[in-house]
């Protein structure tokens, strides 16, 4: 079995002769669940591309995780206090609390 993290950063195209081409998809566009907080917050969030929210447990926090998404790409600013939740929650999940 394959993790997610190489299967989502890998695209599968054709060419001319339509002969499989695969290449690396550039992981600062498309994010993978343990880089989420690290490219939300930073300056380059408009040249995100996707998200990978299968890193979370849960069909609740997956929901919460991409509705924040939504949020700073609408530039709701409810999306600041959408994503301070998620820290806690991942503050929260590594500590055990």
């Amino acid at each position: 079995m394959t993790p997610d993290e190489p299967m989502f950063n890998f695209l599968v195209e054709s060419d001319e002769k339509f002969e499989n081409i695969v290449r690396k998809l550039d992981p600062r566009k498309y994010v993978i669940g343990h880089r989420f907080f690290f490219y939300f917050s930073s300056k380059k969030f408009n040249e995100i591309v996707a998200y990978h929210a299968n890193y979370v447990v849960g069909e609740k926090r997956k929901d919460e995780r991409m509705q924040t998404v939504i949020l700073r790409s609408q530039q709701n600013p409810k999306w600041v206090l959408a994503y301070l939740s998620q820290v806690f929650q991942e503050l929260k999940n590594r500590l055990k609390l």
